[in-house]
C-alpha cells in the first residue's frame, strides 16, 4: 500500500507549510487519497487557525511538529519509510513503539499507535475528548478544541454557543461526526430521512435529528418547547390563555409550536398523530387527531373530562360554572342544566288557598329559588295538625319540575283530610332534602244556614233571628236589607240596629204651689208606633270562605211599653236638665224641688225601648214656701215644748199629767205625742189638742207620723197600732213583738219598722199591718228604729251598738264605739247616721259605719237625737236639757227650760228619720 505521510510542520503568515516525508510504492490514487486526508487535516488546522489555537502534539513529534525520523537503534532491520509494514509497525511505515503514529482509517493497537489517539476496534478513528487536551478557554467537542462559551455572544457571528460549553461553526467545518451522524449547526446528530427516524422529542431536519430547540436562543425567563419561546412556570395560574405544561407556557392555539410529521399540535403540546382509537394503542385517547394521554392537571380538557381538568370518571369534580354531564361531575353535586352549581335546597313558599267551595280548593306554592338539582318532586302536604310533611301523611306529588315561580292543584273534597281547620304546606325535594312553605290553615267553605226567622214585634228594642246552624261554620254574618250589619258565632241575633219604634210624647204638668212637700207631675197623651220592617238573610263563613245566602225572612222592632223618665232644670229656665231619681211613672211627685219656692222646669222623656228620646214641651213647677223649722221636745216633766230655730220657747204643753216619752211633726206642722198615760194626742201648730187616741193598754213610748199625715204608735202593751191622722180612728193592731215596742218608723211607701224589748226589728205593710220581715241579730233590748230614702233601715240597742239593715233586712255593718245602751237614732238624706246612748254621747256615722265626731256636752244620757235640712243636730237628754249641735259637733245652743229628763226630740219642716226627704 501507499506509505505517503503528510505532517504539518509549521504556519506562515495564513499558510500551512506542509512536509511530505514519502510516496514510495503508492499509486495515483493512492496519492489522491492522501490528498484527501491532508484536506481534513489542513480542514481541522483552519479551525485551529481560525480560533487562534494550536494544538497539542503527541510525543512522537518533535516541538516545531516535524516527524521523528530517527530510527538508527532498529539497526537497520527496518525503515520507517522504506514503503511496507515491517518491524513493530502497525500499519506501513507507522505505528508501533518505532514510527510515528498513523493516520485514520490505519491499523493500530494502541491510542498511541494513532495520530488521532483514538484506536477503536484496531483502526485509528477521529480523535476524542478523552485523547485531547484543550488549552485554558477552550473545551472539547469530538475530539477537537473550542473556545469556551456561556451563550452566542461569546462566539463569533459563524458560531453558535453549542450545549452552552463551545463556540461551534454553523456551517460544521473542522466538526467530526461519526459515520451514523450528520452535522447540524456545530453539532453532531443521528442521521435520518423522516421524523420517524428520529427520537420523540426530535424532528428529522437537513437529515439530522435535531431537537427544534437546538438552533433558538430565548430570552430571560422563558424556555424553548419544539422550536418556540415560551414564558416559564410552575402551574397553570401563572399562565394567561394558555397550560403550564414542561414547566412552560404552552400557547392552547399551538401557535409558535413545531411539531413532527406523525404528530399533531394539541393544546400547545405535540401528541403522536391519529385518526381514532385504534391508532393509540389503548394507553391514550385520540382527541383532536391527537393520542393524548388525558391528565387531571395539565390545564386542558382531554378524555372524558366535561371540563379543564375535572369532571368525568377520572377527575376530581368540577368547581361551579363548570360544565358537566351528571351531578357526579361537580364538586357542589349538582349538575343543573350541564352547569356545575352548588347544591341547594329549593326555597318553596305556601300561597293562600283560593278557588274554596264547599266541593273543592285550589291549592297553591310557589318556588322562589330553584333547587340545584332541580326538584324530582313538589306538591302539596295537607293535613289536620299543623307541618304536615311527606313521612306524616298522604300527599299530592306532582313530580319533577325546573320551574321557579307558582304552582297549583285543585283538589276536591274527598282527597282532603276530614276535619276542621285544615293545614297545607307546599314542598319541593332534590337530593338535598325537602323544603317546606309556611303552613297556611284553611277550610272548605260551609254549609248555607237554612230556616231563617225574624220576630215581628215581639220585642221593642231588636228583631230577633234565628236559623239552623251549617257544617264547617265558624261564624255567620247576618244582612239587613241587603247589608251585612254583624257576624255572630251561634245560630241566633238580637239586631238592635233595626228601626226603633216611632214615639209622639204627649203633654206634662207640674204643680204651682199647690204643695209645700213636692212638686206634683203628670204626662199625658204619649203614643208609639212599631218600628219599620226589615228583609234579612244570613250566610255562614269559616276563615277561608262563606256559603250561599239563607232564605229571607222580614221582622221588625214593636212599639211595645212606653217608659217615662221625667227630668229638671239645674236652675229657674228651660236649659240643664238632668234626670230625676226614680221619676219613671206617668205621675210623680218632686219632694227635692227647692223647699224655698223657687221654680223649675220640668219635661218627661218618652222612648220604648231603644227609639228615639222624645221630650215633651217644658212645664214649670214650684213648692209652696216652707215655714221656719221649730223644734219639738217631749218631757217626763209632763209637757211637750215648741221651740224656735234660736233656742227659744214658742209654747208648751202640760195636761197630760204624765211623761210625755214621744213626740213627732207632720207635714202641715201638726204635732203627735206619746205619753206613760197609754194616750197619744195630736196638737195644731199653736197647741191646741185636736184629738186623743186611748186603744193602747200600756205605756205609748214613740210615735211617728208619714207623709200622709197618719200616724203610728209604740206602746209597751207589745202593739204597733196605726191611727187615721184626720179622725184619731185605730186603722189595723201589729201584735207580731214578744216584748214592749220601744220606737217606730216609717218610710216613704207607708211601711213601718218596729225596735222592741224582744231584741228584734221587725218590717210591717203600712197598708194593713201585715209581716213582711225580722231581723234578730242583736244581743239586747232595740231601743230606736230610722229608715233613709233607699229603705235602708238602721237600729239603736241596749247592746251598745247601731247596725244597718239593707232594705231585706240583711246586716250590711255595726258600729260599736259607745260604751253604753244607745237610745235613739237619726240619719239624713245624704246617708250620715247619728245616735245617742247612755255614755252620754251624740256620734255622727258616715255611711260606711265610721264615726266622723262624738259630740260630749251632755251630762247624762242622750235619749233622742233629730235632725234638720241643713245639717243640726237636736238632742234630747237625762240632764233636761236639749242641744242644737252644728255639722262638726259644735254646739249652738242648750235648751234648759224643763224640769225633767227630755225623752225626744223632732224638727219641722224638714223631719229626717221617720221618713226620707224634707217637710216641705
Amino acid at each position: 500500500m501507499c506509505a505517503s505521510t503528510k505532517r504539518v510542520v509549521g504556519y506562515l503568515g495564513l499558510m500551512l507549510v506542509f512536509v511530505f516525508v514519502s510516496t514510495v510504492g503508492c499509486t495515483t490514487s493512492e496519492i489522491e487519497i492522501s490528498e484527501q486526508e491532508e484536506n481534513n487535516a489542513t480542514g481541522n488546522v483552519g479551525n485551529h487557525e481560525a480560533n487562534h489555537t494550536t494544538p497539542n502534539t503527541s510525543s512522537n513529534t518533535t516541538p516545531n511538529g516535524a516527524p521523528n525520523t530517527g530510527n538508527a537503534g532498529n539497526g537497520g532491520e527496518h525503515s520507517c519509510n522504506d514503503g511496507i509494514q515491517n518491524g513493530r509497525e502497525t500499519d506501513v511505515d507507522c505505528g508501533g513503539p518505532d514510527c510515528d503514529p498513523c493516520g485514520l482509517d490505519s491499523s493500530c493497537e494502541n491510542n498511541s499507535d494513532c495520530e488521532s489517539q483514538n484506536c477503536e476496534d484496531g483502526i485509528c478513528a477521529p480523535g476524542t475528548c478523552a485523547t485531547v487536551n484543550c488549552e485554558g478557554g477552550e473545551t472539547c467537542y469530538r475530539g477537537t478544541c473550542y473556545d469556551e462559551c456561556d451563550d452566542d455572544d461569546d462566539c463569533g457571528g459563524d458560531e453558535r454557543c453549542f450545549d452552552e460549553q463551545h463556540c461551534a461553526p454553523i456551517d460544521c467545518e473542522g466538526v467530526n461526526c461519526d459515520d451514523d451522524e450528520t452535522c447540524y449547526f456545530g453539532g453532531c446528530y443521528p442521521e435520518c430521512d423522516v421524523d420517524t427516524d428520529c427520537g420523540d422529542d426530535e424532528t428529522c431536519t437537513d437529515n439530522a435529528c435535531i431537537d427544534p430547540c437546538t438552533s433558538v436562543e430565548c430570552g430571560s425567563g422563558q424556555g424553548c418547547y419544539r422550536g418556540g419561546c415560551f414564558d416559564e412556570c410552575s402551574d397553570h395560574d401563572e399562565c394567561a390563555d394558555a397550560r403550564c405544561e414542561h414547566d412552560l407556557c404552552l400557547p392552547l392555539d399551538c401557535d409558535g409550536v413545531e411539531c413532527r410529521s406523525d404528530e399533531n399540535c394539541f393544546h400547545g403540546s405535540c401528541e403522536p398523530a391519529c385518526s381514532g382509537e385504534e391508532d393509540c394503542d389503548g394507553v391514550a385517547q385520540c382527541t383532536e387527531q391527537s393520542c393524548v394521554v388525558a391528565s387531571c392537571d395539565d390545564g386542558v380538557q382531554s378524555g372524558e373530562q366535561t371540563d379543564v381538568d375535572c369532571g368525568g370518571p377520572q377527575c376530581d369534580p368540577c368547581e361551579d360554572g363548570a360544565s358537566c354531564e351528571v351531578d357526579e361531575d361537580c364538586a357542589g353535586g349538582a349538575c343543573n342544566f350541564n352547569v356545575c352549581e352548588e347544591a341547594r335546597l329549593p326555597e318553596v313558599n305556601t300561597s293562600s288557598v283560593t278557588g274554596i267551595t264547599v266541593d273543592s280548593v285550589r291549592l297553591r306554592g310557589r318556588i322562589d329559588v330553584g333547587g340545584v338539582p332541580i326538584p324530582s318532586n313538589h306538591g302539596f302536604c295537607v293535613d289536620n295538625t299543623e307541618d304536615p310533611s311527606l313521612t306524616s301523611t298522604d300527599c299530592i306529588e306532582l313530580g319533577e319540575t325546573n320551574l321557579v315561580g307558582e304552582f297549583t292543584e285543585t283538589v276536591t273534597a274527598a282527597e282532603l283530610p276530614s276535619g276542621a281547620p285544615l293545614y297545607v304546606r307546599a314542598f319541593a325535594t332534590n337530593t338535598q332534602g325537602t323544603d317546606y312553605g309556611d303552613n297556611v290553615e284553611f277550610q272548605l267553605a260551609p254549609a248555607t244556614p237554612t230556616n231563617l226567622t225574624a220576630s215581628d214585634g215581639t220585642s221593642n228594642t231588636h228583631v230577633e233571628l234565628q236559623w239552623d246552624s251549617a257544617e264547617g261554620a265558624t261564624g255567620y254574618e247576618i244582612l239587613r236589607d241587603g247589608d251585612v250589619i254583624d257576624t255572630v258565632s251561634e245560630a241566633n241575633h238580637n239586631d238592635g240596629g233595626a228601626t226603633p219604634p216611632t214615639i209622639t210624647p204627649g203633654q206634662a204638668t207640674a204643680s204651682q204651689g199647690e204643695y209645700s212637700t213636692h212638686v206634683a207631675l203628670e204626662v199625658t197623651g204619649y203614643s208609639g208606633e212599631d218600628g219599620d220592617a226589615h228583609t234579612y238573610q244570613v250566610r255562614a263563613v269559616n276563615d277561608s270562605a262563606e256559603s250561599e245566602l239563607s232564605n229571607e225572612a222580614t221582622g221588625y222592632v214593636g212599639v211595645g211599653d212606653i217608659s217615662i223618665q221625667w227630668q229638671r232644670s239645674s236652675g229657674d229656665s228651660d236649659s240643664d236638665y238632668s234626670n230625676l231619681s226614680g221619676a219613671t211613672e206617668d205621675t210623680h211627685d218632686d219632694t227635692t224641688a227647692p223647699a224655698d219656692g223657687s221654680g223649675r222646669y220640668y219635661q218627661a222623656l218618652v222612648f220604648s225601648g231603644n227609639s228615639e228620646l222624645e221630650s215633651t214641651p217644658a212645664v214649670r213647677g214650684y213648692r209652696s214656701t216652707a215655714p221656719e223649722p221649730f223644734v219639738y221636745s217631749a218631757s217626763g216633766d209632763h209637757t211637750a215644748r215648741r221651740i224656735d230655730a234660736d233656742g227659744e220657747q214658742q209654747w208648751e204643753f202640760d195636761e197630760t199629767g204624765n211623761w210625755v216619752d214621744g213626740i213627732a211633726v207632720d207635714p202641715d206642722g201638726y204635732i203627735y205625742v206619746a205619753s206613760t198615760d197609754n194616750k197619744v194626742r195630736k196638737f195644731d201648730p199653736g197647741g191646741t189638742e185636736q184629738w186623743t187616741f186611748d186603744g193602747h193598754t200600756d205605756v205609748v213610748d214613740a210615735v211617728a207620723v208619714d207623709q200622709n199625715g197618719d200616724v203610728y204608735s209604740a206602746s209597751w202593751d207589745e202593739t204597733v197600732r196605726k191611727i187615721n191622722g184626720d179622725t184619731g180612728q185605730e186603722e189595723w193592731v201589729y201584735t207580731g213583738h214578744s216584748g214592749r215596742v220601744f220606737d217606730v218608723a216609717v218610710d216613704q211607701n207607708g211601711d213601718v219598722y218596729t225596735a222592741s224589748a224582744d231584741e228584734s226589728v221587725h218590717k210591717v205593710s203600712g197598708s194593713d199591718g201585715g209581716f213582711q220581715w225580722e231581723y234578730v241579730g242583736h244581743e239586747d233590748w232595740v231601743r230606736g228604729v230610722a229608715v233613709d230614702g233607699d229603705r235602708n233601715v238602721y237600729t239603736a240597742s241596749s247592746d251598745g251598738t247601731v247596725r244597718k239593715l239593707d232594705s231585706d233586712g240583711d246586716r250590711l255593718w255595726t258600729f260599736d264605739d259607745h260604751t253604753d245602751i244607745v237610745m235613739s237614732v237619726a240619719v239624713d238624706a245624704d246617708g250620715y247616721v247619728y245616735s245617742g246612748s247612755e255614755d252620754a254621747t251624740v256620734r255622727k256615722i258616715d255611711a260606711g259605719g265610721n264615726q266622723e265626731w262624738s259630740y260630749t256636752q251632755h251630762t247624762s244620757r242622750v235619749n233622742g237625737v233629730a235632725v234638720d235640712p241643713e245639717g243640726y243636730v237636736y238632742s234630747a237628754s237625762a240632764d233636761n236639757t236639749v242641744h242644737k249641735i252644728d255639722s262638726s259637733s259644735g254646739n249652738v245652743w242648750t235648751f234648759e227650760e224643763h224640769s225633767g229628763d227630755v225623752q225626744d226630740v223632732d224638727v219641722a219642716p224638714g223631719k229626717l228619720g221617720a221618713f226620707p226627704g224634707e217637710w216641705l
